[in-house]
């Protein structure tokens, strides 16, 4: 079968979640996990976004800075991502697996989606 890619979108306190439900049904077009990680708690009784994101197949996670925990809410659910989408993301990360050691590491919060285009 072989390798699955996973999207982090991380939200912090002061960013609002209402865009990651939009962020993350792009990210399902590209990625096979998604996972919202934030640190606001999503209350399911009261919040629609909590349930929207729930039915997209996103994982829902809750990070506390202060204790360095994360709680999964939700698991994420495998996404069918555009084949072609996939394709490009694949060869991105085998592209990484080629490079010098000292240039590895993908930094999550300077990555934008277009470069995988």
């Amino acid at each position: 079968m072989g390798s699955f890619y996973w999207a982090f979108e991380y939200k912090s306190e002061t960013d609002s979640i209402s865009r990651g439900l939009e962020q993350v049904r792009c990210y399902s077009d590209w990625f096979d996990y998604v996972v919202l990680v934030t640190e606001r708690v999503l209350d399911h009784a009261r919040s629609d976004l909590f349930w929207d994101l729930k039915g997209s197949g996103a994982g829902v996670w809750n990070y506390y800075p202060g204790s360095n925990k994360c709680i999964e809410q939700v698991n994420p659910h495998l996404q069918r991502p555009d084949r072609g989408n996939r394709k490009s993301v694949g060869m991105r990360f085998r592209a990484l697996g080629r490079t010098p050691r000292a240039i590895r590491r993908l930094d999550l919060y300077q990555t934008d989606l277009r470069m995988f285009v």
